[in-house]
């Protein structure tokens, strides 16, 4: 089957716990040359090491946050005009944490990108490509850093946003200064996790809303870097176009259902960048190269306007709002730039 990562939640009652889903098989070659249990084991190593990272940071933006509604009195004194004062430090660490996470996520999408171009079968006795990623250096820095930067913001908004209100409602209903502090841990555990702490339904308390933002986040930069060598200028013409490949079980969203199998052709960048992975939170898919070679041994039938039209309407409400601005397009090669040229076959 066609690997690839597509973890979202289901979409209601249109999906079954223990229903099986046949993959639109097309490029069986393409998808030969694409390993895709070592991709999911380090997406999902290199995931559970940025949330350790990134758990510690938010331990002690919680510490610190509690530590300034004490010192303000805020509960004390029943001043809720003082709430509007607060904020939350380490935003910064948060910020170079990801931005590091994101480069190596994006630079192993090209490793693995350039390894499957490699793999591939040619006719000719010596064909020569350029494999050099287009984005490097100060450019793919300063992409990282804006994402990194918005990545940072939001999150940190989003606790601020939460706390905040904890404290305003504690206040305005008269809660004990035990309970909103509780109330308060409870916000940040969302993020963190709790060894040993259970919730109503018994279940062990995981940092839940931390695993999407990292998860969604690292299949955006992975799924950068190998589209980033795909859309290669000096590939053209050899590089054909790319597949959408998803994983089909119980928690595929339509969106990735209706995509994988699904064809663009390399000179339809404006869809490639439209339908690169992520589409939805958790989203795990990933884009695979068919070549010239590949076309000549199946059909090339790329997805027309009519088809990407209709896969419009499966994109997660908020998803795309959200996520846009993190999107980019892949930047020419300057011209004084010395290309690595490498045989294939």
């Amino acid at each position: 089957p066609a690997p690839g990562g597509a973890e979202g939640e289901p979409r209601g009652e249109s999906r079954e716990s223990n229903k099986e889903r046949t993959h639109r098989i097309s490029f069986a070659q393409a998808l030969k040359r694409v390993d895709f249990k070592e991709i999911e084991r380090r997406l999902d190593s290199d995931q559970e090491r940025a949330i350790a990272d990134l758990k510690k940071i938010i331990k002690k933006m919680a510490e610190k946050y509690s530590k300034d509604v004490a010192s303000r009195k805020i509960l004390e004194e029943k001043a809720a005009q003082r709430i509007k004062d607060l904020g939350l430090a380490y935003k910064g660490e948060i910020r170079d944490a990801m931005k590091g996470w994101l480069m190596r996520l994006f630079e192993s999408g090209g490793r693995d990108a350039k390894k499957e171009i490699l793999k591939v079968k040619v006719s000719e006795p010596a064909v020569t490509v350029n494999v050099k990623p287009t984005l490097s250096g100060a450019k793919l820095e300063a992409l990282m850093t804006d994402k990194a930067f918005r990545i940072s913001g939001v999150l940190s908004q989003d606790i601020l946003a939460d706390a905040n209100q904890i404290l305003a409602t504690g206040l305005e209903k008269g809660f004990s200064t035990q309970h909103v502090m509780n109330d308060l841990a409870d916000v940040f555990r969302e993020y963190t996790g709790d060894e040993g702490i259970v919730d109503e339904e018994g279940n062990l308390l995981k940092p839940n809303r931390l695993e999407t933002i990292v998860r969604t986040n690292f299949t955006s930069a992975y799924n950068l870097g190998r589209r980033d060598l795909f859309l290669d200028p000096d590939l053209k013409g050899f590089v054909r176009g790319v597949e959408y490949s998803a994983v089909l079980d119980s928690r595929t969203t339509d969106i990735c259902e209706e995509l994988d199998g699904k064809v663009f052709d390399a000179s339809d960048v404006e869809g490639i960048e439209r339908f690169t992975p992520p589409l939805h939170y958790n989203c795990r898919s990933i884009l695979v190269p068919i070549t010239e070679y590949d076309a000549q041994e199946e059909p090339f039938t790329p997805m027309d306007a009519e088809e990407k039209g209709a896969m419009e309407g499966l994109v997660q409400i908020g998803f795309v709002e959200e996520h846009e601005a993190q999107r980019c397009v892949s930047a020419p090669k300057p011209v004084s730039q010395a290309a690595e040229k490498t045989q294939i076959g």
